[in-house]
């Protein structure tokens, strides 16, 4: 799973509010976070919740 991303989505992130910024970050991401976190050893609700986590530490997010 390879994903790539730009400087504007980037730079949108530092707006907490842009929220079609922060719901295309999820679209790409969240599966790579998720993945991660299973590989680690979670079960897929852990996951979830990993995912979940570090939207919160990464822009008060929860998508």
């Amino acid at each position: 799973m390879i994903t790539t991303t730009n400087t504007i989505l980037l730079e949108g992130l530092c707006d907490s509010a842009n929220d079609s910024i922060w719901r295309e970050f999820d679209g790409r991401y969240r599966p790579v976070i998720e993945a991660f976190a299973r590989r680690l050893g979670l079960g897929a609700e852990d996951a979830v919740d990993a995912a979940n986590h570090d939207y919160q530490q990464s822009g008060d997010q929860e998508l």
